[in-house]
């Protein structure tokens, strides 16, 4: 078996593994045009999720978040103005932090709102929002995740402290009330009083309802619905907000702490459990405490919501087990699948199955092994976990060069082609994703700056040629990232 051949100085790869491939080598520098395609959608008072030709050319506010943390995170790797580009959008975007409540579009006080247009963009059709207006149909994590990026703005731009704390304040107060006050405390969930038009978390947001994957029994589980990521995001968050608003209310932050540690506690008693295959965390836990068992991504992006060094898991044993368990159920062409097809399941075929890859969700992925990779003491341990993280931010970058444009999402067909993602609206019309979005670009950026930093290969898209051999999945040349073996393993922080 040869090897791959890496030029340091291009950061191009030319693979010869297993056997002779011919086709383009892509140089990671040459990968830009892709990413300005995202930047255009960042704003200076907003951040569209995807160009308005696509079906989600409004704001929604987790999609915002999430674009700009990925613009921190290439920034944290190389500063050329990321930051400057993210900073007017995101503290434009406070002023969608609900400042009331309003319970027939299920928005509490303190929540960011899922969706925003404009009369003159459109609001969506009636069934997608009764009435006719954005509502907060599935946003659960959002403020969650705007607390966390605040923090990290803050750290780099310290006077944005006085203008964001007041929205922080609202935001952390809602994440202590909506993680105590309803049954079963501690669980993070949504509200569903009974004049809410659209139900949220019981029947939208958990894998869009009707395209989830489904408990043991395959059948769709009883809501309300506790998704895994949104335990470790509140934890975090609540410490990041204590932190952030701790001078202005000692008291709130005191509270958010304790609230923190609660979610915690709740989360070892109810997610962790051992297996034939060791350590694990549950996807989801329904409303009779029940695990659900599928293997998502959601599980891997639990690492990425840590604080000060710590995850939700505190255990580096079943941190590792995750990412390892995950890679074993999830890693495929093209990055990550959503789910795995060896669980509960519903349906394998569609949207959010498990021939969808989404890059953005790789490109974290990519930021969660990171994160443990400087969380980790072990030498051998970081350099194994580095290379995974070079392996998946590979794949990512695949479809990306397919489409050269930042899809949202794409499905691998049995073939091993790409098509565009799509679901099936209530009125049996396919309605395909954007194939420009805002947080595949940004993450397919981070992951190229993390390639580079890293030292890790360059690119080389799959071969479309039918009389070129596509690498089987179960090859296990898949299962290898050949690196100089005289690679410097750069020492990290603990």
């Amino acid at each position: 078996m040869t090897h791959e051949f890496i030029d340091h100085q291009s950061h191009t790869i030319q693979k010869a593994v297993g056997r002779e491939r011919s086709g383009i080598v892509v140089a990671l520098d040459d990968l830009g045009h892709i990413f300005k395609q995202s930047d255009a959608l960042i704003k200076e008072y907003r951040i569209d999720a995807s160009s308005h030709d696509g079906p989600f050319g409004g704001i929604f506010g987790r999609d915002s978040v999430i674009t700009a943390d990925e613009k921190v995170a290439s920034y944290e790797l190389c500063p050329n103005g990321q930051l400057d580009q993210v900073i007017p959008p995101i503290t434009a975007l406070h002023r969608f932090v609900a400042t009331k409540d309003f319970p027939s579009a299920g928005i509490q006080k303190g929540d960011l709102i899922h969706e925003y247009r404009t009369v003159e963009e459109g609001y969506p059709p009636e069934w997608f929002a009764p009435g006719g207006i954005g509502l907060n149909y599935d946003e659960l994590d959002g403020s969650d995740r705007l607390i966390i990026l605040d923090y990290k703005l803050i750290q780099h731009r310290p006077t944005l402290h006085s203008k964001l704390v007041e929205s922080i304040e609202l935001m952390v107060e809602r994440g202590i009330r909506n993680a105590r006050e309803y049954q079963g405390a501690g669980y993070v969930r949504a509200s569903d009083e009974p004049d809410r038009l659209f139900p949220g978390i019981t029947d939208k947001r958990w894998r869009d309802g009707y395209a989830t994957t489904v408990s043991d029994d395959l059948s769709f589980p009883p809501h309300p619905i506790r998704p895994v990521e949104e335990q470790a995001l509140r934890w975090s968050s609540l410490q990041y907000g204590a932190d952030l608003i701790g001078r202005r209310n000692r008291r709130l932050a005191s509270q958010a702490r304790k609230t923190a540690s609660y979610v915690q506690q709740q989360f070892f008693n109810n997610f962790v459990y051992r297996d034939a295959k060791g350590g694990f965390i549950a996807d989801a836990v329904d409303a009779y405490n029940r695990k659900i068992h599928a293997i998502t991504t959601d599980q891997i992006l639990v690492l990425l919501h840590g604080y000060r060094g710590r995850t939700i898991l505190d255990d580096p044993d079943l941190q590792y087990a995750v990412i390892q368990r995950s890679f074993d159920e999830l890693f495929s062409q093209g990055g990550f699948k959503t789910v795995s097809e060896n669980g509960p399941v519903h349906p394998k075929n569609k949207y959010q199955g498990p021939k969808s890859r989404w890059p953005h969700i790789s490109a974290m992925a990519v930021q969660a092994i990171d994160a443990e990779i400087k969380r980790t003491k072990n030498p051998r341990t970081r350099e194994v976990l580095l290379r995974k993280a070079l392996q998946l931010g590979e794949a990512m970058l695949d479809p990306l060069v397919y489409f050269d444009s930042p899809v949202e999402g794409v499905q691998v067909t049995d073939e091993g082609e790409y098509t565009l993602e799509y679901d099936t609206t209530p009125r049996g019309k396919s309605l395909k994703y954007a194939k420009v979005q805002a947080w595949s670009g940004t993450g397919g950026e981070f992951v190229t700056q993390y390639l580079k930093s890293h030292g890790g290969p360059g690119f080389e898209p799959r071969l479309t040629d039918s009389e070129s051999a596509v690498l089987p999945l179960d090859d296990p040349a898949l299962n290898m990232v050949i690196l100089p073996q005289n690679r410097f393993i750069p020492k990290l922080s603990n």
